[in-house]
């Protein structure tokens, strides 16, 4: 067996290395983290040809019997785990469990074994009014702390008053988190007035001009709803999958560089629950698209629509990160909680 390993800043980057290795890769270590660097490690049962190692910036490794150094200790740990070897057992004897990672250290440097999908949780939390600044960036913190990924605030010309001054609290918590920030709104006005503030725009369905989407996607990640309606007596999951096609035909004809790109599937507008559990089944088909895609609005179509618990929510997460997902979209502070907490109950 051949191992290597990369190493990138975040999830998003490692998800594209990780499609580029689908085909050749036999096994993947769990997501490992030395020095804010996420490392992931890979099994091949046969060499990987060189292009290919230095299109994806892959190392060789391999397990070192005394390990001079935390890299080493790492390498080592992710190794025998691909291995289902004892000696990995004996590493998560030694390790310590904090949150949703095992821990290990070595001269003081610590390695982290995250239990965590490559997949992404996206929170979305409705601005109003009357909302509760405080209270407001202690949930974020927490939802943070198990694992969310990117905060989306949804935004109406109501609440718009607050958005400058939650965003600059919020931004506060990069110092300890990595994560990004995010709004959504059909209003161009509130778009152009916060996009210097976040790192992430979602369009919530709405046809913004062609200016505004140049000047996203120059300097910010873009969400895009398509259009998720469907024909009576059609097929759920081809009709939505047409859908996102012409939607990135689109946005191509423009200029828009799918890397900034996310397809946001969404599970209401009034579909039945034939058809959402048709589009769930089936979800690995939008895989084939050639951007990322995120699957939203879990919460509000079935813990509204149906007596479902928030762990009925993190384990249907569950199955969509095992099927490559890239972004999973919730929108109550306990869902986002629960889902990571039942994933990592176990660290698995």
């Amino acid at each position: 067996m051949n191992f290597y390993y990369f190493t990138c800043s975040n999830k998003a980057q490692a998800r594209m290395i990780v499609k580029g290795l689908n085909s050749i890769a036999s096994k993947y270590s769990s997501i490992y983290y030395l020095e804010d660097q996420l490392y992931l490690i890979i099994a091949a049962n046969s060499k990987i040809n060189n292009d290919m190692v230095l299109w994806l910036n892959l190392k060789t490794c391999a397990i070192t019997s005394s390990p001079r150094n935390a890299f080493e200790l790492l390498l080592n740990w992710a190794c025998y785990e691909i291995l289902d070897n004892a000696m990995f057992v004996q590493y998560e004897d030694m390790a310590n469990y904090e949150g949703n990672h095992m821990m290990l250290s070595f001269a003081d440097v610590s390695i982290q074994r995250s239990s965590d999908s490559l997949s992404e949780l996206v929170r979305h939390i409705e601005l109003s009014v009357s909302i509760d600044l405080f209270d407001t960036v202690l949930s974020i913190q927490n939802n943070l702390d198990f694992g969310v990924t990117i905060i989306l605030f949804d935004i109406t010309d109501a609440s718009a008053s607050i958005v400058l001054e939650l965003t600059r609290e919020v931004s506060l918590l990069k110092n300890r988190y990595k994560f990004r920030l995010g709004i959504s709104s059909q209003d161009e006005v509130i778009i152009r007035q916060y996009l210097s503030h976040v790192d992430i725009v979602a369009d919530k369905g709405a046809v913004f001009s062609l200016e505004l989407i140049e000047q996203i996607t120059s300097t910010h990640t873009y969400m895009t709803l398509v259009d998720n309606s469907i024909a009576q007596g059609s097929n759920p999951t081809q009709s939505i999958f047409r859908s996102s096609e012409q939607r990135i035909e689109q946005l191509l004809s423009m200029g828009v560089d799918l890397a900034n790109l996310i397809i946001v599937l969404g599970t209401g507008n009034n579909k039945s629950k034939a058809q959402i559990s048709h589009m769930l089944r089936n979800i690995q088909q939008f895989t084939n698209l050639p951007c990322e895609v995120m699957l939203d609005n879990l919460t509000n179509s079935y813990i509204d629509a149906q007596d479902i618990t928030p762990t009925d929510i993190a384990l249907l997460s569950n199955y969509l990160m095992s099927r490559d997902i890239d972004y999973i979209g919730v929108s109550y502070i306990k869902d986002g909680n629960q889902i990571n907490k039942s994933l990592s109950k176990f660290c698995l």
